[in-house]
């Protein structure tokens, strides 16, 4: 959350939603998994930064609101599938993996 942020506040002076958007794109195209990244609740790996970006991206994109809740569901202890399902109605890790790759696949995902 904190690369989409400095993105929006940056503008032009921030590269972090172009390269969320070419790995996205990359892991759309490959099928390569994002389940481990879905499913993890510890620290990521720095090179995961980019794709964590843009699943927060199409997150926020999906339902403003929703992404609200599921932040404030993460903050109050549930897990991801739990707070995921909570406030997108009743989205599965599945489902989120599935929706991402294909708004992936075509979204422009930097933000102004």
């Amino acid at each position: 959350y904190a690369d989409l942020m400095a993105e929006r506040v940056l503008g032009d002076r921030c590269f972090s939603g172009e390269n969320a958007a070419l790995l996205a794109k990359q892991y759309a195209r490959y099928d390569w998994p994002i389940r481990r990244l879905l499913e993890n609740a510890g620290p990521i790996e720095v090179h995961e930064y980019p794709l964590a970006q843009s699943v927060i991206t199409f997150l926020e994109h999906q339902d403003p609101r929703a992404f609200l809740g599921f932040v404030r569901g993460l903050k109050e202890g549930r897990g991801t599938s739990e707070s995921l399902a909570d406030n997108y109605s009743g989205m599965t890790l599945t489902d989120c993996e599935a929706r991402w790759r294909s708004w992936a696949a075509t979204a422009a995902l930097s933000t102004p």
